[in-house]
């Protein structure tokens, strides 16, 4: 019977209570309001609920890529060069091409020397033909008339052929230089190199220089943004330069999304703020703005109170506090605004803490902040590999150094090839036979010459055009010989590169871990096959850890809290999902993860420091002048993971919410909730 009653009790209390606005008046509470009852009144304002991130300025980034796979790459450029677009900077191994060229443009030179060399036979002959005519009675000046136009007309057919092999081996020629141009990678560009990947082998679409472009500066985020950011995203601004600038979102092109996904590159939101006042390094607030309202009613957050069904405020009424159900909107992180059960001047209760704990006071005033800082270790590192190969055919091994360290020019292995040794012999005699007929040709010429000098001086003449036409085909037959010769001896010694005792020796100076060990000689070294690999000491940064990318190109650092530095390479790193069809129509899915340089930051020293091998490298960012700054033991967070302040009115304490974002070195700048003079309660319980 007794459970009956409080059932009826309780669906009486149900039926009796009641909100504001439409709703009948909530019960007045019994205590009168005092003069102590500390209260508010709503304003009409515009609120935003917003996520408030750190941002940076960077410039954008240009990539370098292969559309194919390429093979002995090098890189004619170093981490923090200024380049221009158009400039070189990688370049696979061309050398086979560059001597088809080579031999292309001889082969151009000779052609247009042979056409040359028979037009002016060939005048020569029709004027000796001419004089011939003259000398003769009509019947024999028709022949030699006749013979004249065979020549002229062996020499339109001549030079048409001719024509079409120059016109082939121009086409030859580009087709090699195109060859080439492949195989040369070239700024995309104007700006700094601030990322190189040293691969001696490359994919294609995988980005082997990235430059930092000098003319497109843009501002990413230092952190991922939520989901609900992503989701909701209306606008962003900043206030960095003293005053709300809005911010264009630079959205990324599908290209982009494809060579971050080949590159395991992070995408981030980046943002577009047209200001000279704003430089490469600046980190700056961005504020991501998710809902907005204009004119509208709001409280302070402390003011509003959340039960089990509803939210409720105190409204003060004749000095008495009346609970009141309210429908909330959007809050900015210190008001809220309020939908319903409400209207603008009404006043509502500020709750204010009669018992509270507390060491001293600080007032509030304007300083500087900065919104990055970090230390990490680094070490000495040099990111060049250099593989070095046989680079001979099927050769026995002779000998292998056990050094580590070697310089430049050291023999690492001697080979022992016999397979081209024929060969070589073949060209050896090529050679001298060529010699051999040449100076057979030449003394025969020299004595036609002789010859017909002679009889010339004996005529009283010192020209004609038999002397003329001699001495022009010794010209031209010793032009024929020299090129033969110089298109044999090429070969010979191309051929005695990779024949007989053939020396590897280190292409640069450093480290070398090689794959024989001294004394095993014999061992029979197939096409190509790896000798071992030097680590060029040539090259070498500062590197640290960067996987979370908190280091980016063009930061200035600080190693051992003494000496400046740059950094020089940095790469926004992600691991990817990866997925790939294969031969049977099957997608399978996997995870790529970035190569490790990737997950580097480079830094070099303004001056370069002896036996510094490693230490710590330190980063604080720009200083930002004239805001509001709380030390981050004095900011409180509350259940709703809201932050706020407690502060002194009146002498009596208050909770007061703030809109701030966390800074470096345990600070936060405010942004909103505190104004100039407020007194902060410091040490509270």
């Amino acid at each position: 019977m007794n459970r009956v009653k409080c059932y009826v009790l309780v669906l009486l209390l149900l039926f009796t209570m009641t909100g504001c606005g439409k709703q009948t008046a909530a019960p007045k509470l019994k205590t009168p309001a005092s003069e102590s009852i500390q209260s508010v009144k709503a304003v009409c304002k515009d609120i935003v609920n917003e996520e408030i991130v750190v941002g940076y300025v960077t410039g954008s980034f240009s990539g370098c890529y292969y559309t194919s796979t390429k093979e002995n790459v090098s890189y004619p450029v170093a981490l923090g060069d200024k380049v221009v677009k158009g400039q070189v900077v990688a370049v696979s191994d061309t050398s086979e091409y560059e001597e088809q060229l080579k031999q292309l443009q001889e082969q151009l030179s000779a052609e247009k020397e042979d056409i040359s060399y028979q037009k002016k036979h060939l005048t020569l002959e029709v004027k000796q033909k001419k004089e011939q005519k003259n000398e003769s009675d009509d019947r024999t000046g028709d022949v030699v008339e006749t013979e004249i136009q065979r020549l002229q007309a062996d020499l339109e057919y001549q030079k048409q052929v001719s024509d079409i092999r120059i016109q082939q081996l121009n086409q030859e020629i580009e087709c090699v230089k195109g060859k080439i141009e492949d195989n040369t990678l070239r700024a995309t560009a104007d700006g700094h190199v601030a990322y190189m990947s040293y691969a001696a082998t490359v994919q294609s679409m995988e980005n082997v220089v990235m430059i930092s472009r000098d003319d497109d500066y843009y501002i990413a985020l230092q952190d991922e943004l939520s989901n609900r950011a992503r989701n909701f995203f209306v606008r962003a601004y900043t206030t960095y330069l003293g005053s709300e600038q809005e911010l264009e979102n630079i959205p990324y092109s599908e290209k982009e999304q494809q060579i971050a996904l080949r590159n395991n590159m992070k995408l981030t939101p980046r943002f577009a703020l047209k200001n000279d006042a704003i430089h490469p390094g600046d980190y700056l607030d961005v504020h991501i703005v998710l809902e907005e309202s204009t004119n509208a009613v709001t409280v302070p957050g402390c003011c509003v109170y959340t039960g089990q069904e509803s939210s409720y405020i105190y409204k003060i009424v004749d000095g008495r506090k009346e609970k009141c159900i309210v429908k909330q909107g959007i809050s900015d992180g210190v008001d809220t605004e309020i939908l319903e059960g409400l209207d603008a001047g009404e006043e509502v209760y500020y709750p204010v803490e009669t018992e509270l704990e507390y060491s001293g006071t600080k007032t509030v005033k304007k300083s500087a902040i900065s919104l990055f800082a970090n230390e990490n270790r680094i070490k000495k590192e040099y990111p060049r590999l250099v593989d070095i190969t046989s680079g001979v055919g099927e050769a026995k091994l002779l000998s292998a150094t056990d050094q580590t360290e070697v310089k430049q020019g050291d023999v690492l292995a001697t080979l022992e090839v016999t397979s081209g040794k024929a060969d070589v012999t073949d060209v050896e005699n090529q050679l001298a036979s060529l010699k051999r007929q040449y100076e057979q040709q030449k003394k025969a010429q020299k004595e036609s010459i002789r010859q017909i000098t002679k009889q010339l001086k004996q005529q009283g003449k010192k020209s004609s055009v038999e002397l003329s036409l001699a001495e022009l085909e010794q010209t031209y037959k010793e032009k024929v010989y020299h090129r033969q010769q110089n298109t044999l001896e090429r070969a010979l010694s191309a051929q005695k590169k990779i024949t007989g005792t053939v020396a590897v020796t280190a292409p640069c100076s450093g480290t070398y871990r090689g794959m024989y060990e001294a004394g095993r000689e014999h061992i029979i070294v197939n096409s190509n096959d790896y000798i071992g690999t030097i680590t060029d000491d040539s090259i070498s940064y500062y590197v640290t850890g960067n996987n979370a990318y908190k280091y980016h190109y063009g930061d200035r650092v600080k190693v051992n809290d003494t000496y400046e530095g740059t950094v020089v390479g940095a790469f926004s790193s992600a691991t990817q999902e990866m997925e790939y069809t294969g031969a049977d129509g099957q997608a399978v899915y996997y995870i790529s993860e970035p190569q490790e340089q990737m997950t580097k930051a480079y830094i070099q020293l303004d001056q370069p420091v002896e036996d510094l091998k490693e230490g710590s490298v330190s980063i604080v960012s720009n200083p930002i002048s004239d805001v509001f700054v709380v030390e981050q033991e004095d900011i409180k967070k509350g259940e709703d993971d809201r932050r706020y302040v407690w502060t002194l009115k009146d002498g009596k304490p208050y909770k007061q919410y703030v809109r701030c974002l966390q800074g470096a070195n345990n600070q936060y700048w405010i942004f909103g909730g505190l104004a100039e003079g407020d007194v902060l309660l410091k040490g509270v319980k």
